[in-house]
């Protein structure tokens, strides 16, 4: 959806993490059947989270735990 911000500008919606929920589907899948992993440019992860190690983001401990898991973390 876009948003007229007037002189022929637009800008799209955007979402914050409190706006997202998560609900059960219909199906179950077996976790050994599922694939996770994802890529940016030449980066591949294994889990589909990217945490920033920032105070009033995500604790640092939470953030090393994250990389351990295969999340990419930054550290700006």
């Amino acid at each position: 959806m876009e948003i007229q911000l007037g002189r022929g500008k637009t800008a799209r919606r955007a979402y914050g993490i409190d706006e997202i929920a998560l609900a059960p589907g219909n199906r179950t899948l077996d976790p050994s059947l599922a694939d996770t992993k994802w890529r940016i440019g030449n980066i591949e992860r294994e889990i589909p989270i990217i945490a920033s190690a920032m105070d009033g983001v995500v604790d640092v401990r939470m953030a090393v735990r994250l990389s351990q898991l295969g999340a990419l973390v930054s550290s700006t």
